[in-house]
């Protein structure tokens, strides 16, 4: 990288007639200029196991963690332990929430509810459908996410598993 920025300021140097400043030989290196102002392209992907409810009924609800940087989620993915069969009345939704930085948010980044046809087969990765809503994709630094297992109306036990949330940074 050194030998293209030498190269870079020299043609630089010559193609002014002897007038260069280090300004314009950065300028011809945006990877580096990137780099000092942390706008580097960045995707981390966290994976953590969620716990299971294995009454029917109720709702279980683990914080993942906090963002570490200004993000868009670009996916959310969820691998149930073992199989989880929908229904149309009582069943099972899994969400991702924003809590934002104080743990009070609601805001909905991603969810998937097991309907009739919407099954989950053990150990098979099944994307979790982001929010319409491209502002609830995003994150600020310090955000709490949460991984919600909800029982809608009298609900389906959830088997847990591992919930793998794809973030991207934002400048």
């Amino acid at each position: 990288m050194r030998k293209v920025f030498a190269l870079s300021f020299t043609f630089a140097f010559v193609l002014l007639g002897g007038i260069a400043s280090p300004a314009l030989a950065r300028a011809t290196n945006p990877q580096e200029e990137n780099v000092s102002q942390n706008r580097t392209p960045l995707v981390e992907e966290h994976q953590q196991a969620v716990p299971g409810e294995a009454v029917a009924g109720s709702d279980k609800s683990v914080a993942l963690r906090r963002a570490p940087f200004p993000a868009a989620v670009t996916a959310v993915t969820y691998t149930p332990n073992a199989a989880i069969v929908g229904a149309n009345t009582n069943t099972r939704r899994v969400a991702l929430i924003n809590r934002g930085q104080a743990g009070l948010g609601s805001i909905v980044i991603a969810e998937l509810q097991f309907n009739s046809g919407v099954n989950g087969v053990a150990f098979d990765e099944k994307p979790i459908p982001l929010s319409a809503t491209a502002a609830n994709l995003n994150l600020a630094e310090g955000d709490i996410l949460e991984w919600l297992s909800d029982a809608v109306g009298t609900g389906l036990a959830d088997p847990g598993g591992l919930a793998v949330v794809t973030m991207s940074r934002r400048s």
